[in-house]
């Protein structure tokens, strides 16, 4: 399952809702698992 576009739009979404901040934690746990 490719999930890049959608982990992609929805961490968009999540940058617009809780900031920059949440946008770098959110990709670093998508580096870590």
């Amino acid at each position: 399952m490719d999930q890049s576009g959608h982990v992609l739009e929805r961490s968009a979404l999540m940058k617009e809702k809780y900031g920059l901040r949440q946008f770098v934690i959110d990709v670093i746990v998508l580096l870590l698992t």
